[in-house]
């Protein structure tokens, strides 16, 4: 525990107000001409404006759990017939995901564009202000002309992401949330409004990122009636068909933010629990290479039943393999948010205190994973010398949460099912 207070001490956290005025002093300056606001049925009003089915981009930097809750959004354009075709505009390792009809287009963000993660604060600076909106802006520049209309659907800041500077870039009229509706926005990128075609004013920060998504979805004049199981069609697996087996529970263990791992004694001790308590029962670990280390301690002496699918398994297949469990346990990262959208129950392990900040970005407030049979388990406190959110950059708050907290939302996940 010494290790983990250490780490919080220092973690050196950028404060807001400092990030927001560095971003507004050396954020290029996006330049474009305004566009009138549109409204209603407006992929309809704007496909009669230019005589024909649009050429559509949506576009986002972001990582596997964002693009996930995305896809009803992709699902409403690939359905409407104003639109003539899909591009989706992403970092390079997530084509096998997205791109499941050779009718959708891939265009992958330069290296430069694509959002990273930073492991300390001198690096996090230079994500600021660094070029990276410029380099997203030149990016988008290769493909002016190609695009009718550019979707950004990302509701909250473009810190170190740059989505709205490649649509800039590529001179398409843009939809997207106004970036004055986010407290987190610098007054450059508040500015940067008047850039949208169709322009959403959803001054909600603790409200879920579907909730956002929705609201831009009606503004554009799709259905934003969402199903629960929203990702089984877009993945394409088969309606499911629950015979009588032990159970078979999968664990993604890892994070792209060490604060948001479980520790692995933790994580022995569950599966310790369910080989025990569950006959037959099975117990599967997925994640990438850079995870098999984690997962042999985790395994170690368990035997057969319990396998790591880390080097083995390419993104593309993750969908198909969760499909075929019947729980999923893991930690607020992108193959929870897929387990979620194909409807498999899912528990999620969270370092975010569940007094704390609604509106943070580690809150499950607005960034649970999505399904009706989801359960996060959370501290119920910040740890010292934490407060409104988990502020280390190790496992630190999230060390609270117990076996037994976790184990009794299986049963309770379970029960429902």
């Amino acid at each position: 525990m010494g290790d983990t207070l250490a780490g919080a001490k220092s973690q050196g956290a950028i404060p807001p107000w400092l990030s927001r005025s560095l971003k507004g002093l050396l954020r290029p300056r996006l330049v474009g001409a305004p566009h009138p606001q549109l409204g209603g049925t407006a992929i309809t009003d704007i496909a009669r404006s230019v005589g024909h089915p649009l050429r559509v981009a949506v576009v986002r930097a972001d990582g596997i759990g964002d693009w996930v809750l995305t896809i009803p959004l992709l699902q409403a354009l690939e359905s409407s017939a104003s639109v003539e075709t899909l591009a989706l505009v992403a970092p390079p390792g997530l084509r096998t995901l997205l791109q499941r009809d050779e009718q959708v287009e891939f265009v992958a963000f330069s290296s430069a564009t694509s959002h990273q993660r930073f492991e300390n604060v001198t690096s996090r600076v230079g994500q600021m202000l660094g070029s990276s909106a410029t380099d997203a802006l030149l990016d988008g520049k290769k493909h002016a002309g190609r695009f009718d209309l550019v979707v950004v659907p990302r509701w909250d800041t473009d810190f170190g992401q740059n989505a709205r500077a490649w649509a800039v870039g590529t001179g398409a009229l843009l939809a997207g949330h106004d970036p004055a509706s986010s407290p987190a926005t610098s007054s450059r990128e508040r500015r940067e409004g008047n850039l949208l075609a169709v322009s959403v004013r959803d001054p909600r920060p603790a409200v879920h990122e579907v909730e956002h998504l929705k609201a831009l979805m009606g503004s554009l004049g799709l259905d934003a009636d969402i199903p629960a199981d929203y990702g089984r069609r877009y993945f394409g697996l088969q309606p499911v068909v629950r015979a009588e087996h032990p159970v078979r529970v999968v664990m993604h263990v890892s994070a792209v933010e060490r604060k948001r791992e479980w520790p692995v004694d933790h994580w022995r001790r569950l599966v310790d629990h369910v080989l025990r308590e569950l006959p037959g029962s099975t117990v599967t670990l997925v994640g990438g290479p850079t995870d098999l280390s984690r997962h042999a301690e985790i395994l170690s002496g368990f035997g057969e039943r319990a396998r790591t699918v880390a080097a083995s398994t390419p993104l593309g297949e993750l969908p198909a393999l969760l499909d075929a469990n019947d729980l999923f346990i893991g930690s607020d990262s992108g193959p929870a948010h897929i387990a979620g959208s194909i409807g498999l129950p899912v528990v999620v392990v969270s370092p975010h205190p569940a007094d704390g900040d609604p509106a943070h970005a580690n809150s499950p407030t607005r960034f649970r994973p999505g399904g009706d049979r989801t359960v996060v388990v959370q501290p119920a406190h910040a740890t010292h010398p934490c407060g409104h959110y988990c502020a280390s950059s190790v496992a630190h708050c999230i060390a609270q949460v117990s076996l037994d907290d976790v184990v009794k939302a299986c049963r309770s996940v379970l029960a429902e099912t």
